[in-house]
Protein backbone atom coordinates (compact mmCIF):
# COMPACT_ATOMS: atom_id res chain seq x y z
CA UNK A 1 0.00 0.00 0.00
CA UNK A 2 1.59 3.54 -1.02
CA UNK A 3 -0.51 6.80 -0.52
CA UNK A 4 -0.64 9.90 -2.73
CA UNK A 5 -1.40 13.19 -2.28
CA UNK A 6 -3.22 14.15 -5.25
CA UNK A 7 -0.78 16.94 -5.85
CA UNK A 8 1.40 14.57 -7.06
CA UNK A 9 -0.63 14.50 -10.39
CA UNK A 10 -0.30 18.34 -11.11
CA UNK A 11 0.54 18.46 -14.86
CA UNK A 12 -1.09 14.88 -15.68
CA UNK A 13 -3.60 15.10 -18.92
CA UNK A 14 -7.11 15.05 -17.62
CA UNK A 15 -7.42 11.96 -19.10
CA UNK A 16 -5.34 10.04 -16.92
CA UNK A 17 -5.47 12.46 -13.54
CA UNK A 18 -7.75 10.56 -11.12
CA UNK A 19 -9.31 13.81 -10.18
CA UNK A 20 -10.96 13.81 -13.19
CA UNK A 21 -12.73 10.57 -11.46
CA UNK A 22 -12.80 12.52 -7.83
CA UNK A 23 -12.74 15.83 -7.98
CA UNK A 24 -12.54 16.09 -4.01
CA UNK A 25 -10.22 13.50 -4.04
CA UNK A 26 -7.55 14.18 -0.64
CA UNK A 27 -5.56 10.83 -1.14
CA UNK A 28 -4.58 8.60 -4.03
CA UNK A 29 -4.07 4.67 -2.69
CA UNK A 30 -2.27 2.20 -4.32
CA UNK A 31 -3.51 -1.31 -3.08
CA UNK A 32 -1.30 -4.66 -4.51
CA UNK A 33 -0.43 -7.72 -4.07
CA UNK A 34 2.82 -9.33 -5.76
CA UNK A 35 3.41 -12.05 -8.29
CA UNK A 36 4.98 -14.51 -6.24
CA UNK A 37 8.56 -15.49 -7.61
CA UNK A 38 7.32 -19.60 -8.46
CA UNK A 39 4.62 -17.65 -10.39
CA UNK A 40 7.47 -17.67 -13.48
CA UNK A 41 8.62 -21.03 -13.26
CA UNK A 42 6.19 -22.60 -15.79
CA UNK A 43 7.37 -19.92 -18.25
CA UNK A 44 10.82 -20.19 -17.34
CA UNK A 45 10.91 -24.07 -17.76
CA UNK A 46 8.33 -23.78 -20.59
CA UNK A 47 5.96 -26.52 -18.76
CA UNK A 48 3.05 -24.29 -17.73
CA UNK A 49 2.30 -20.67 -19.11
CA UNK A 50 -1.34 -21.11 -17.44
CA UNK A 51 1.09 -20.52 -13.81
CA UNK A 52 1.43 -17.17 -14.65
CA UNK A 53 -1.60 -16.49 -16.60
CA UNK A 54 -3.97 -17.29 -13.52
CA UNK A 55 -1.93 -16.42 -10.53
CA UNK A 56 0.49 -13.22 -12.37
CA UNK A 57 -1.61 -11.62 -14.33
CA UNK A 58 -5.69 -12.69 -14.68
CA UNK A 59 -6.69 -13.91 -11.68
CA UNK A 60 -4.34 -11.63 -9.94
CA UNK A 61 -5.34 -8.71 -10.99
CA UNK A 62 -8.97 -9.38 -11.73
CA UNK A 63 -9.73 -11.32 -8.39
CA UNK A 64 -6.83 -11.18 -5.51
CA UNK A 65 -6.13 -6.94 -6.09
CA UNK A 66 -9.49 -6.38 -7.14
CA UNK A 67 -10.85 -8.13 -3.74
CA UNK A 68 -8.31 -6.40 -1.47
CA UNK A 69 -8.71 -3.14 -3.78
CA UNK A 70 -12.26 -3.27 -2.74
CA UNK A 71 -12.24 -4.23 0.80
CA UNK A 72 -10.01 -0.91 1.24
CA UNK A 73 -12.98 1.13 -0.56
CA UNK A 74 -15.33 -0.38 1.82
CA UNK A 75 -13.11 0.29 5.01
CA UNK A 76 -12.60 3.74 3.96
CA UNK A 77 -16.46 4.09 3.47
CA UNK A 78 -17.16 2.49 6.98
CA UNK A 79 -15.06 5.05 8.61
CA UNK A 80 -17.45 7.67 6.80
CA UNK A 81 -15.21 8.88 4.09
CA UNK A 82 -15.88 8.51 0.10
CA UNK A 83 -13.73 5.91 -1.70
CA UNK A 84 -13.60 4.96 -5.54
CA UNK A 85 -12.12 1.43 -6.32
CA UNK A 86 -10.63 1.81 -10.01
CA UNK A 87 -9.01 -1.21 -12.17
CA UNK A 88 -5.82 0.23 -14.08
CA UNK A 89 -5.80 -0.03 -17.38
CA UNK A 90 -3.60 1.27 -20.01
CA UNK A 91 -3.14 5.05 -19.89
CA UNK A 92 -2.67 5.58 -23.61
CA UNK A 93 -5.87 3.59 -24.18
CA UNK A 94 -8.09 5.75 -26.36
CA UNK A 95 -11.60 7.79 -25.03
CA UNK A 96 -14.51 5.42 -25.11
CA UNK A 97 -17.16 8.28 -25.59
CA UNK A 98 -17.11 12.26 -25.24
CA UNK A 99 -17.25 14.09 -22.29
CA UNK A 100 -20.48 15.23 -20.82
CA UNK A 101 -19.48 18.48 -19.87
CA UNK A 102 -17.29 21.44 -21.42
CA UNK A 103 -14.12 20.42 -20.16
CA UNK A 104 -14.31 17.45 -18.62
CA UNK A 105 -12.26 14.30 -19.61
CA UNK A 106 -14.34 12.06 -21.83
CA UNK A 107 -14.14 8.49 -20.77
CA UNK A 108 -12.99 6.31 -19.72
CA UNK A 109 -10.50 8.18 -17.37
CA UNK A 110 -7.61 5.64 -16.94
CA UNK A 111 -4.85 6.29 -15.10
CA UNK A 112 -1.06 5.21 -15.22
CA UNK A 113 -0.61 2.83 -12.92
CA UNK A 114 3.68 3.07 -13.12
CA UNK A 115 3.41 6.58 -12.06
CA UNK A 116 0.77 6.64 -9.60
CA UNK A 117 3.06 3.79 -7.85
CA UNK A 118 6.12 6.21 -8.14
CA UNK A 119 3.78 9.13 -6.89
CA UNK A 120 2.61 6.63 -3.63
CA UNK A 121 6.30 6.24 -2.71
CA UNK A 122 6.37 2.39 -4.09
CA UNK A 123 9.37 2.48 -6.20
CA UNK A 124 10.45 3.52 -9.59
CA UNK A 125 10.22 3.04 -13.41
CA UNK A 126 13.20 1.34 -14.69
CA UNK A 127 15.14 1.75 -18.37
CA UNK A 128 12.59 -0.76 -19.59
CA UNK A 129 9.86 1.60 -18.83
CA UNK A 130 8.12 -0.94 -16.07
CA UNK A 131 7.97 -0.26 -12.57
CA UNK A 132 9.58 -1.78 -9.86
CA UNK A 133 9.67 -1.68 -6.32
CA UNK A 134 12.27 -2.59 -3.81
CA UNK A 135 11.19 -5.46 -2.58
CA UNK A 136 9.26 -7.25 -5.80
CA UNK A 137 11.15 -5.62 -8.28
CA UNK A 138 8.95 -5.89 -11.28
CA UNK A 139 6.37 -8.83 -9.92
CA UNK A 140 3.51 -6.83 -8.43
CA UNK A 141 0.00 -5.68 -9.71
CA UNK A 142 -1.46 -2.66 -8.49
CA UNK A 143 -5.25 -1.42 -8.21
CA UNK A 144 -6.12 2.46 -6.77
CA UNK A 145 -8.49 3.54 -4.16
CA UNK A 146 -9.11 7.33 -4.75
CA UNK A 147 -10.74 9.18 -1.55
CA UNK A 148 -11.87 11.85 0.10
CA UNK A 149 -10.09 10.67 3.37
CA UNK A 150 -7.19 13.15 4.74
CA UNK A 151 -4.39 10.31 4.78
CA UNK A 152 -1.10 11.82 4.86
CA UNK A 153 1.48 11.06 1.61
CA UNK A 154 4.13 8.57 1.90
CA UNK A 155 7.55 10.39 1.01
CA UNK A 156 8.86 9.11 -2.55
CA UNK A 157 11.09 6.04 -3.01
CA UNK A 158 15.07 7.43 -2.53
CA UNK A 159 16.26 3.79 -3.04
CA UNK A 160 17.68 3.13 -6.50
CA UNK A 161 16.19 0.32 -7.72
CA UNK A 162 17.21 0.55 -11.37
CA UNK A 163 21.10 0.51 -11.64
CA UNK A 164 20.18 1.56 -15.11
CA UNK A 165 23.06 -1.25 -16.26
CA UNK A 166 21.34 -1.86 -19.85
CA UNK A 167 20.69 -5.93 -18.90
CA UNK A 168 16.86 -5.66 -19.97
CA UNK A 169 18.25 -4.54 -23.53
CA UNK A 170 20.78 -6.88 -23.90
CA UNK A 171 18.24 -10.26 -22.66
CA UNK A 172 15.19 -8.78 -24.53
CA UNK A 173 14.86 -11.85 -27.22
CA UNK A 174 13.42 -9.47 -29.75
CA UNK A 175 15.52 -6.22 -29.02
CA UNK A 176 12.70 -4.10 -28.04
CA UNK A 177 14.55 -1.96 -26.08
CA UNK A 178 16.65 0.63 -27.15
CA UNK A 179 19.08 1.41 -24.03
CA UNK A 180 20.85 4.34 -26.33
CA UNK A 181 17.28 5.98 -27.31
CA UNK A 182 16.49 7.76 -23.39
CA UNK A 183 13.84 10.03 -22.03
CA UNK A 184 13.65 11.51 -18.49
CA UNK A 185 10.29 10.64 -17.07
CA UNK A 186 9.15 13.01 -13.71
CA UNK A 187 6.97 12.30 -11.25
CA UNK A 188 6.34 14.71 -8.92
CA UNK A 189 10.10 16.00 -8.61
CA UNK A 190 11.37 12.06 -9.19
CA UNK A 191 13.41 11.77 -12.33
CA UNK A 192 14.14 8.63 -13.82
CA UNK A 193 15.54 7.74 -17.18
CA UNK A 194 13.41 5.11 -19.50
CA UNK A 195 14.84 3.60 -22.45
CA UNK A 196 12.26 3.52 -25.87
CA UNK A 197 10.28 0.80 -26.02
CA UNK A 198 9.15 -0.77 -29.48
CA UNK A 199 6.05 -2.24 -28.31
CA UNK A 200 5.32 -3.50 -32.24
CA UNK A 201 8.02 -6.15 -31.11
Amino acid sequence: VGIAAPERFDGVPPQNDPRSIFPDAKAVVLVGRRITRGTLRGWEEGTNRDIYEMFGYSWLDKQFVALTNYEAAEWLEDQGWEATPVMCYPPDMPPQGIPVREGQAAPNVNIDIAYAAVAAGLGEIGLHGLFLSPRFGPRQRFQIVITDAPLTADPLCKTPICAQCGACAAICPLGAIDPEDTEEVCVAGKVMRVAAVDESK
